[in-house]
């Protein structure tokens, strides 16, 4: 013989009743009960404890504002994104029409002979390019021209450090400020 719990008719209909108001709550968001008209009368005065049906009926309304807010977000970031492929795709063919048109006016410019040529939508010229400098071994270099002006140092507090070197003496350094943060106010939706 297994032991069964077998909930009493008052127990019954508790639960009944607060599934019957979760339904309430949720008909009111998809009716539109809990406007921002109605949000901003409570704003000046928050939920008490003695108020649960208040506190879960604005539970809910967040619930329903969060994942529309994801909903939105998903939208705008695909439109986003067909937008950026429509930009890249009309890109390419911009930039290939122009390199095209360079090839074409740069062989015009060298067949001529000039130094510049001026037209009437804008002028052909050669400007001399500064020189690139390559390093091929960063590392090496850096190591092998250590302390000359060939190589910049930069020193920067590692806060990492700091901290560990707090919790382990007690003790902050000189120049270092420590802040605390106050504790932040989270909700979980299910």
């Amino acid at each position: 013989m297994t032991d069964t719990y077998d909930p009493t008719a008052e127990e019954r209909d508790e639960q009944l009743t607060q599934e019957d108001e979760l339904q309430t709550y949720e008909d009111d968001w998809r009716e539109g009960d809990l406007s921002e008209a109605t949000i901003d009368e409570h704003i000046e005065a928050p939920v008490s404890l003695g108020q649960e049906r208040q506190a879960v009926r604005f539970l809910c309304a967040y619930s329903h504002l969060q994942v529309e807010a994801e909903q939105v977000a998903a939208a705008y970031n695909a439109e986003i994104q067909r937008l950026q492929l429509n930009a890249t795709a009309e890109a390419a063919k911009r930039d290939g029409r122009m390199a095209w048109l360079s090839q074409a006016l740069a062989g015009y410019y060298h067949a001529s002979g000039a130094t510049k040529i001026t037209l009437p939508y804008g002028t052909l010229s050669q400007r001399k390019q500064p020189e690139r400098i390559t390093i091929e071994d960063i590392d090496a270099f850096c190591q092998a021209n250590s302390g000359s002006d060939l190589v910049r140092t930069k020193e920067t507090p590692d806060k990492k450090a700091i901290k560990q070197h707090i919790k382990a003496d007690g003790e902050i350094p000189d120049g270092v400020e420590v802040e605390r943060a106050d504790p932040k106010f989270t909700i979980t939706t299910t």
